[in-house]
């Protein structure tokens, strides 16, 4: 990638209807500043981005109205740390919560959320490229970090932890300029980078699962992803995983964060989620295709996953897909 700002930050913000700040206003002005237009909603996106390698971002805003996003991401891999949100991610599905980091690893894959209206947006991020993970560390710590996307997939809706915490906040404040800018923001990204692979080694350090229970867990969730419109009966997942139920359902939270009745919710939602978008099916066949016999409860159970009823949803998304 030649130009982060432009070829990863700028087409997400344009559909998003950021356009370029006249100033940086309160942000160090050795980045670049967005603000949303004015029919769209209130404040601002500042990005400051070194070469290839990495961009950081800081987003101050609010929306007018709810609005799904879809955009084709670069390959890299993220960190954020928010205040304030309200927003889901799609395929697969994430709802995002206040006071909380989440990692975030994209393939080149195609981007899908929604964004609530009238919830302001406060974080600070960190966007790092192959070029510094791949080959730019790899010259600094040779063989040091050899699949450093492992560490950041692991850190996802934590919020006790505070080293990290600490090293977004002081990014926030930051006013530095000229290379004393440059050394501090690169400094920054080392070290939460460091903090990060240490705290996926912690997280290592405490596993439970034996490996012949993970070979087990992992044969659940593959029976689970290939069934998960049918009614899944906890006795059959136990026979599968040759243990016994207490067992499973303590090692299925402890590996994938949710209980199994959670993990099935969200596979179905998102599942609706895509026939929404993709099919002309009506409400009551997706409810019925995605395993739930009551379109009632199917629709309470959605808007409680996503913030919208499944009719408002398909609306919002066929009005703003191609924006």
């Amino acid at each position: 990638m030649k130009d982060i700002i432009k070829e990863m930050h700028e087409p997400c913000l344009f559909k998003c209807g950021f356009r370029p700040a006249k100033s940086t206003f309160n942000y160090n002005k050795e980045g670049l500043c967005y603000c949303v237009s004015p029919n769209k909603g209130n404040g601002y996106y500042w990005v400051y981005a070194k070469e290839n390698l990495f961009s950081i971002s800081i987003q101050d805003y609010v929306l007018y109205d709810d609005l799904f996003l879809e955009y084709k991401q670069p390959t890299y891999i993220g960190i954020n740390y928010y205040d304030s949100i309200s927003k889901k991610e799609l395929q697969p599905y994430k709802q995002f919560n206040k006071s909380c980091i989440r990692g975030h690893i994209s393939n080149n894959d195609l981007y899908r959320a929604i964004y609530h209206r009238n919830i302001p947006v406060h974080s600070v991020g960190i966007e790092i490229m192959p070029e510094f993970y791949e080959n730019y560390l790899d010259i600094k710590y040779p063989g040091e970090f050899k699949n450093p996307q492992f560490a950041f997939n692991s850190i996802n809706d934590i919020n006790d932890f505070s080293e990290l915490i600490f090293v977004f906040r002081q990014i926030r404040n930051f006013r530095g300029t000229g290379a004393a800018a440059k050394m501090y923001y690169e400094s920054k990204v080392f070290e939460a980078f460091s903090l990060i692979i240490e705290k996926n080694r912690s997280f290592t350090k405490k596993k439970i699962l034996t490996s012949q229970d993970s070979h087990f867990l992992s044969l659940v969730h593959d029976y689970i992803e290939d069934n998960f419109i049918y009614d899944i009966k906890l006795d059959t997942l136990a026979e599968i995983a040759l243990m016994g139920k207490t067992k499973l359902k303590y090692i299925f939270k402890e590996t994938y964060k949710c209980t199994i009745t959670q993990y099935i919710q969200d596979m179905r939602i998102s599942y609706a989620e895509y026939l929404l978008v993709n099919s002309s099916l009506i409400i009551r066949e997706i409810s019925r295709a995605v395993g739930y016999n009551h379109v009632g409860y199917f629709s309470e159970l959605f808007k409680r996953k996503t913030g919208l009823l499944p009719t408002q949803y398909r609306k919002l998304t066929k009005c703003n897909i191609g924006l």
